[in-house]
C-alpha cells in the first residue's frame, strides 16, 4: 500500500518452512515479501486475490451469478 508504513514484523520469528503472505497488490513485492525472499522463505503476494475479486465483480456487475 503505497504510502503507508512497511509492517513491523519479526521475520527471525518463523520458521524456515513459514510461507509468507502479503495481499497488498500495489508494490507487489512489499518490504515485507522481499525480507521473507531473503530470508529464503516461500512468499505469495496479492496478484492472485487482485484477479480474483477482479473476476469476481466483473460477474456481479454483468449480472451473473457467482459460483
Amino acid at each position: 500500500m503505497t504510502g503507508e508504513p512497511d509492517l513491523a514484523i519479526d521475520l527471525a520469528l518463523l520458521p524456515p518452512s513459514a510461507v509468507v503472505a502479503d495481499l497488498v497488490y500495489v508494490p507487489l513485492e512489499t518490504a515485507l515479501l522481499a525480507a521473507a525472499r531473503r530470508r529464503g522463505h516461500c512468499c505469495v503476494d496479492g496478484l492472485g486475490m487482485l484477479l480474483h475479486q477482479g473476476g469476481r465483480g466483473s460477474r456481479r456487475g454483468l449480472g451473473r451469478q457467482c459460483a
